[in-house]
């Protein structure tokens, strides 16, 4: 005979949480979505299902032997268990985000499995104690046995200073509510089981009283509860977000306050063409294509660390040193409530900027042409009919005797001739740029337009103008200059203004500063009244060049525009 009823009530305190256990596991490994909590979950209901199993048979059995085989398994389980749970914790309370993730599993697990093998081949001593109130029990108290409690004992008491510890921390409702439900389903069984268990028989020299069992149950129940109210494992974006990150379109870099690279994910390997070891460890500034993108990216650090989030466009390098134009979108790193690093998303631009500098430069080549055209109009249209005029009231006033009437005629040709000069300014400003002028040359005649004024000029030109200067280039860099000056005169009331023009090599460099009355650039720029200083900054991104803006109220204001060409 194997059995006794004679302990069956107390085998039912085991056996019935055990299929409550068994029901959650099917629930949890078969209906529920499989993310790596779902599966610790899975294990842990598993395992105490078979402890509990295991422990209800013990109650009623009456051979020794098999006692001793349940109790090897049931021992197990409970090891595999207890490393479940320190694991389940640290995924649920995301305690170990970008860490190693296989070292720290094989640290977690290491020592329960070392402790299954040494029980399976019964290096670890089991003696088994028959009671009339609670059938076999093992009293063994040798230094395995020992080993064993107190590893049981620490991992059980550090499973529960996570969870408080995050329950303590926690910023939402919704968290407390969570991580404080688990908490108190672990603390029940921990707290009994550590008092029956192993404060009994290692400290009080008492049998142990083996109902861990029964209360490990409200761990599970707590648990499924929990994780299921508040949708963790079948919705929670830290379960997938490996994938959700790993594989999104954009590029993701994550940076320590230090500025290096901790992690990366496969679109920005794909976007800079660079294998993972290449980068992680380096700092951020590596693959930033030149000393302004650099400037925009240390502007952004110190904000960034106060919690605040950014977007801002830089050039980035990939590894073959093509230039990318991005968009990054960058955002603080926390850790407990701390900034910890930095989150960038970053979004490839450069065909967006290609085809936006495109339709642009084509915009303003048709503008130019439209120019050109009512130029030419105006001057060999207009002009000469307002000039025939001119000379037939000439020949008029020649004809008439009456002086009064000379006089009126007189006055007509005065008008006629200001209306001729009118015709060739405007026809001038509309194509001021003769054939093959250099920028130096134009600038000089616009500027001599300026003569018998109360506008003053102070002109310094560095360096001689190269042959090579692409004609777009020398029409565009005017345009911005004559934009400043025609603002500067009527919104500035400046009367002075100073241009200096740089030849350095193949780089020009243009400043231009007055001394008018000044602006707010910031909010004026988006407005009708700053359309004129949009039209400069297009002009200037066309023809690739960079556009520097400083204007300070009643000092005045002042542009740099800097940009390269090549020689053929």
């Amino acid at each position: 005979m194997l059995f006794t009823l004679e302990n069956i009530n107390v085998a039912l305190l085991a056996f019935i949480p055990g299929l409550i256990n068994l029901g959650i596991f099917i629930y949890s490994y078969y209906f529920l979505p499989k993310t790596r909590l779902s599966i610790t979950f899975s294990l842990i209901v598993i395992a105490a299902f078979i402890w509990q199993i295991g422990e209800g048979f013990l109650r009623i059995i009456i051979d020794i032997e098999l006692a001793n085989r349940i109790y090897v398994v049931m021992n197990s389980s409970v090891l595999l268990l207890v490393s479940s749970c320190l694991y389940f914790s640290l995924l649920l309370t995301r305690s170990f985000e970008n860490k190693n993730t296989s070292l720290i599993v094989s640290i977690i697990f290491f020592p329960a499995i070392v402790l299954i093998i040494l029980n399976m081949v019964g290096v670890i001593p089991i003696e088994m104690k028959y009671t009339s109130s609670l059938g076999y029990i093992q009293t063994s108290k040798d230094l395995f046995n020992t080993i064993e409690s107190l590893h049981l004992s620490i991992v059980g008491l550090f499973c529960a200073y996570i969870f408080i510890s995050n329950w303590i921390k926690s910023r939402t409702k919704d968290d407390r509510a969570k991580i404080g439900l688990i908490t108190v389903g672990f603390l029940i069984p921990l707290i009994q089981g550590l008092t029956t268990e192993i404060v009994f028989p290692e400290v009080l020299n008492i049998n142990p009283v083996p109902l861990t069992t029964t209360s490990i149950t409200f761990f599970s129940l707590a648990s499924i509860i929990a994780l299921k109210k508040f949708n963790l494992l079948s919705y929670s974006p830290y379960q997938v977000s490996d994938n959700i990150i790993e594989f999104m379109s954009d590029a993701v870099l994550i940076s320590d306050n230090a500025g290096v690279i901790r992690y990366i994910n496969t679109s920005l390997l794909k976007m800079f063409h660079y294998k993972k070891e290449e980068l992680i460890g380096k700092q951020g500034y590596f693959i930033l294509a030149d000393k302004e993108s650099v400037e925009a990216v240390s502007k952004m650090v110190p904000i960034r660390k106060t919690g605040s989030s950014n977007k801002y466009e830089v050039n980035m390098r990939t590894k073959e040193g093509n230039i990318l134009n991005v968009l990054i979108s960058a955002s603080p790193y926390f850790k407990n409530n701390k900034v910890i690093g930095a989150l960038a998303v970053i979004h490839d631009i450069t065909s967006e900027k290609k085809i936006s500098k495109e339709i642009t430069e084509a915009m303003i080549n048709g503008e130019e042409k439209e120019r050109n055209r009512l130029a030419q109009e105006l001057h060999d249209g207009v002009n000469q009919s307002i000039v025939a005029i001119k000379m037939r009231l000439f020949a008029l006033q020649k004809s008439i005797l009456k002086e009064s009437n000379k006089e009126k005629v007189e006055d007509i040709i005065n008008i006629t001739q200001d209306a001729i000069d009118e015709v060739r300014k405007i026809s001038h400003d509309l194509y001021p740029l003769k054939e093959n002028e250099s920028l130096s040359l134009a600038i000089k005649r616009l500027i001599s337009r300026f003569q018998n004024t109360d506008i003053k000029f102070k002109l310094n030109i560095v360096g001689e103008s190269p042959e090579s200067v692409p004609g777009s280039i020398i029409t565009n860099l005017y345009r911005v200059l004559q934009e400043f000056v025609n603002n500067s005169i009527k919104y500035a009331n400046a009367d002075l203004m100073t241009i200096n023009l740089i030849y350095n090599d193949n780089k020009i460099n243009l400043e231009v500063s007055d001394n008018g009355c000044g602006f707010d650039s910031e909010s004026i720029i988006n407005t009708s009244k700053g359309i004129g200083l949009q039209n400069m900054v297009k002009r200037v991104n066309i023809i690739g060049g960079s556009f520097d803006l400083h204007s300070e109220i009643n000092v005045g204001s002042n542009i740099r525009v800097s940009v390269s060409f090549f020689n053929d």
